[in-house]
Parts: C-alpha cells; structure tokens; sequence
C-alpha cells in the first residue's frame, strides 16, 4: 500500500492546474503510487461546481470535477472524506462529490448522504487478500457536519464507541483493516494522548494499520502490536508555504494477516503544489527528523526511511 496525507485540488493548486493541466500534481510521484496495490489518501475539499462556500468559516475549498482525472491517472484508489473541508460549499456540494468520485471510479468512504453511505467501507481485494478502508473525523466545524440517519455528512471520531464498534464489525468482514483518521491540532510535531491511546484502541478492536492526517506536518511513527500508526503524513498535494507545511512523506507498507512485513517512508516535500520525492541531503535531514519523532514511540528507522525491529 502507498498511503498519503492531506491532498488539495482548489487553491493556487486549483490554478496551476488549470494552466498545466490535470496531472500536473501527480508527475514526480505517479511511479510510486501507481506501482502499488493501492494507493490512499485524505481528499480535503468537495468536488464540484455548485453549492455557495459556508459563511464565516476561515478557509473553503471546492475543486473542479476534471481534477480527479489526475487523481485515477496517478493511481490513487481511495479517499478518505472524513474531514473539515468535505462540507466547506454544503450539502448539494458534498453531493456531487459522491457522484464525481464515483463517475471516476475513485473509491470513497466516511462522508455520505446519511450516516449509513458514511460508514460503509471500501473493500478491495489485493493479492487474495480483502483490505477493508474506514474513515473518521475528529476535526468537525459544525454540528450538523456530522452525518445522521437522514442527514449527509461525515462520521464523527468523537463518538469512540462509533468507531470502536465499526471496526470490531468490520475485522470479521476484512483481512486487512485500515482506519482513516482525521484529528489532531494543526503543525503539532506530537500527536495528544488521547490520539495515542484512541489508536491503540483501535488496533485492540481489529483495525491494522491507522492513517493519520490534518496536523498538515509529519508526526511519529508507532508499531503497536506488529500493526502502524501514522499519527500523521502530513500535507501530499496541498496549497502551503512554510517548509514544514510543504514536508510530507509517503508510506509503502507491506501487509499480511499477522500485520506489517515491511514498512519504509518517502519524504517528499511541495514545490508549487507539487510533490517531489527528496534525495541527497534533504532527503537525510528529513528522515533524521522522522526518527526523532518517532523515537517516544520507541520505533526505529533506518536511513533509508526504512522500520526495523
């Protein structure tokens, strides 16, 4: 699996595809995501032309349906929906999401029209293997941004029973269980303890690999019970101007049933929206960082971004 952190097709991001068109922020990574058994990432906008943009909040996002064409040429398989940005232009808005993801035959989990399409995982089968995807979201602007029996939005992660319950239901269905998880505070380098002790949860309840974003900054890397938690991937594709906010990593993780085989992380870093894998030094510089972040977890990683035990 390739997973990713926060992506942002609006924004100047929005504008440098227009002008260079729909696979512009996909050329540098494409051979790796496109190489994988499947590629994920945190889709942080709605997709579509119409809906008016939420009054007094700070920050709204729409991107153009045509974007998703880079998304399916790149390789990406699944988004999680789960966040603050999904609903930034309404619930008509997050409507023609649903319907632009599927028209390109991107799969898509934990933001519906009603709590049920929010929940439902994606399943893919990889290798004989069946890799089941939920997403969650701890960052929830409004309360009627939460999804209910006959209301869209997305799957709240303040409700632990919620998401410990979905996951238990879901490990008898799965092989292989990943959890989307959109929490944290923003440009924080440590994940609360909350977050700490909710990812152990999760794992204790089924799920195998835990996919953290919306601190838009790379955080640790834990290994509890054989099974990942990235606290947080940072931003992949995204509109961001300070060197921490433009540093983000991919993550290739091999997986069986008895949870992770291998597990070695890309820094990459933006350059106008537009994700460059590092090398040399930069590369070094990063990792090193990587390792001290994950040094209170007490998980090592080598200079190639590579876990060892």
């Amino acid at each position: 699996m390739a997973l990713v952190g926060d992506i942002l097709l609006d924004s100047w991001v929005g504008a440098e595809i227009v002008k260079q068109g729909t696979d512009y922020p996909w050329v540098k990574v494409k051979p790796i995501l496109s190489a994988a058994d499947l590629a994920i990432g945190n889709l942080e906008s709605a997709v579509g032309v119409g809906g008016s943009p939420i009054k007094g909040k700070s920050f709204t996002f729409r991107a153009k349906p045509e974007t998703l064409q880079g998304v399916a040429n790149a390789g990406i398989d699944v988004v999680s929906l789960a966040n603050n940005h999904v609903l930034d232009y309404g619930t008509a808005a997050l409507e023609e999401t649903l319907v632009n993801l599927d028209l390109y035959g991107i799969g898509r989990t934990g933001a519906g029209r009603n709590i049920y399409e929010a929940l439902t995982p994606v399943i893919k089968e990889v290798n004989g293997l069946k890799v089941g995807v939920i997403s969650f979201s701890r960052v929830v602007p409004y309360g009627w941004w939460v999804a209910g029996h006959e209301q869209p939005g997305v799957v709240s992660g303040w409700d632990n029973q919620l998401v410990l319950d979905t996951i238990k239901q879901l490990d008898s269905e799965v092989d292989i269980l990943l959890v989307s998880m959109h929490w944290g505070t923003e440009l924080a380098d440590y994940p609360a303890k909350d977050q700490v002790n909710l990812a152990k949860a999760m794992i204790d309840n089924g799920a195998d690999v835990i996919l953290g974003h919306h601190s838009h900054c790379l955080q640790g890397i834990e290994v509890y019970q054989n099974k990942p938690i990235l606290y947080s991937l940072g931003n992949f594709v995204f509109t961001s101007s300070s060197l921490k906010a433009r540093t983000g990593a991919i993550a290739l993780v091999t997986m069986d049933q008895e949870g992770v085989k291998e597990l070695q992380m890309i820094p990459t870093r933006l350059d106008r929206g537009q994700p460059q894998v590092l090398e040399g030094q930069s590369k070094s510089a990063e990792l090193v960082r990587l390792q001290n972040l994950s040094k209170p977890f007490g998980t090592l990683i080598d200079a190639e971004g590579k876990y060892y035990q």
